[in-house]
């Protein structure tokens, strides 16, 4: 009996498995449900249904053979990515209120209100938003600093925000697809097997003609605008409350300037925001006579008119109101609450391998037929980015299942790397619960959906996947390897695929080593 009841009895330990294609499509189908009934039908907060999301799929889990000390080191390790997009959003959020305060951004709306024709302020607006991205490599900081000061000039101007709105992310994400130096340019070439360039020159034939219709689209919304193409009072009251609030001269486009180089210096999106931070924070403490506390407060908490000495904020128009008080670290705080939970999730999923079995018989459908290769990429990364609140794992997670179908087709590795972005970048707007439609709606307080929402106006981010796909019908773009660079391409995978084997092999082996030495370690 005493032995029977001795704690040096083995115990039997739950061996982790990958789970079954129902356990994974019953993943699916929760959050979808949770998603859509919570979120899109109540209209309840995004947070606690995705948080509610992965406390369902740790059981789901346990179930699986996992651990609690394991799902926790997968979310630590997704973390380490999400950490630097968490100080992104911060930063951003410190630039936007320094910028405004030492009148960046202010002097900028009073130019654009200025030059340009009020009733094609949409044109203006996602074309300003393109160049800009390109040359930034980022939609982040294009939306927040030239796209901030279009929305601002076009509620001044009676725009209808919605598309105003829809016209800057729709060119802010054009250079975000396109840029050499974006994150998402480099990442989807270095999960297909291509470089940045040939990836770029495969892009051109989907994004150039998208954003050709997307001008067109803005051009005839322009023309519907009311009031001819005198600025309307409104503009005028704002251009006339700006420039007696702040002191305008091209001295306050230092920050601006300071941005622009570190993009064609290849400084580094963060560095570039930091040096331009400091440097609207100098400029409004030297030019604009802010007190030092007051211009800190901002950048900490958001701008406000009573740094300015308005004490009655009710005497300054709702537009102006809009335009100044922006900004600040703090105000970034739900947006990265939303890209945390987001995480969570994308990492109790993707560890546990739920999204992986789940799509492993549509991968089946796609031998030898390009269109529903082509398809089946789109819809993948669609889903995966929804889950995961991001591209990133996205491109990672789907190149990996559909990479040796592509090149099985003999299909060129850069159209593998275009339709990840095709989707994967292009969409995430679209997606509220993501990063980059969380800040997009915390940035300009406009709705994704609803009647004021501007996802239905967003053309650039619905026309992509419908390019991707009718290129994949016609064949055009649709590049082949050569039998030499086929064979390569697959041999390559074969080795790879050798090496973790080898790998895995070694840690199983060490992993049996251990638990067989344990015993003699305890006392009898």
């Amino acid at each position: 009996m005493a032995k029977f009841l001795s704690s040096n009895s083995p115990k039997r330990e739950k061996v982790k498995r990958a789970p079954t294609f129902f356990e994974s499509i019953l993943a699916l189908a929760i959050l979808i449900t949770l998603i859509g009934v919570g979120y899109i039908g109540y209209g309840l907060p995004i947070n606690p249904i995705l948080m509610l999301a992965s406390f369902i799929f740790v059981f789901m889990a346990f179930r699986c053979g996992w651990k609690w000390e394991q799902i926790q080191n997968a979310i630590v390790e997704k973390f380490k990515s999400v950490t630097v997009i968490i100080l992104m959003n911060f930063l951003v959020g410190g630039t936007i209120a320094a910028c405004i305060y030492c009148g960046t951004i202010p002097y900028l709306i009073y130019l654009i209100f200025k030059a340009i024709n009020p009733n094609q302020i949409y044109l203006w607006s996602f074309l300003s938003c393109c160049v800009f991205s390109v040359v930034t490599g980022t939609s982040w900081t294009t939306a927040g600093t030239i796209g901030l000061a279009m929305f601002g000039a076009g509620l001044g101007m009676g725009a209808d925000p919605a598309i105003l709105v829809a016209s800057i992310v729709s060119g802010a994400i054009f250079g975000d697809k396109l840029s050499p130096i974006s994150e998402t340019t480099i990442l989807a070439p270095l999960c297909s097997g291509t470089t940045v360039y040939e990836h770029i020159y495969s892009m051109l034939y989907t994004t150039v003609p998208t954003a050709v219709i997307c001008a067109v689209f803005f051009f005839i919304c322009g023309r519907s605008m009311p009031g001819g193409a005198e600025l309307p009072v409104e503009a005028v009251t704002v251009m006339e409350e700006l420039s007696g609030l702040f002191k305008f001269s091209p001295i306050v486009l230092i920050p601006f300037i300071l941005i622009f180089l570190g993009s064609v210096l290849k400084w580094g999106n963060m560095p570039s925001l930091c040096i331009a931070s400091f440097a609207a924070v100098f400029v409004g403490i030297l030019y604009q006579r802010a007190d030092i506390s007051d211009i800190l407060n901002a950048f900490m908490g958001g701008m406000k008119v009573s740094y300015l000495g308005i004490e009655d904020s009710s005497i300054l128009s709702g537009a102006t109101l809009s335009i100044v008080q922006r900004g600040g670290m703090t105000g970034m705080g739900s947006t990265n609450i939303t890209v945390c939970c987001g995480f969570v999730l994308a990492a109790i999923m993707s560890a546990a391998g739920f999204l992986q079995t789940a799509f492993s018989p549509v991968l089946k459908l796609c031998r030898g037929r390009r269109v529903r290769l082509v398809v089946s990429t789109l819809f993948t990364d669609f889903v995966i980015m929804s889950c995961a609140g991001s591209s990133y794992p996205a491109h990672i997670i789907v190149s990996e299942i559909y990479k040796r179908e592509y090149f099985e087709q003999s299909l060129d590795p850069k159209v593998l790397s275009r339709t990840l972005e095709d989707v994967g970048t292009m969409t995430t707007p679209l997606v509220p619960w993501t990063a980059s439609g969380a800040y997009y709606i915390g940035l300009f307080g406009v709705a994704a959906y609803g009647a004021g929402g501007y996802c239905k106006y967003a053309l650039n981010c619905w026309l992509n996947p419908v390019a991707a796909i009718i290129l994949a019908i016609t064949g055009i773009g649709m590049f082949k390897m050569s039998q030499e660079k086929k064979k390569k391409m697959l041999e390559q995978l074969d080795e790879e695929a050798r090496n973790e084997g080898e790998v895995q092999g070694i840690l199983d082996l060490e992993d049996e080593e251990t638990k067989s030495v344990s015993p003699a370690c305890n006392p009898s």
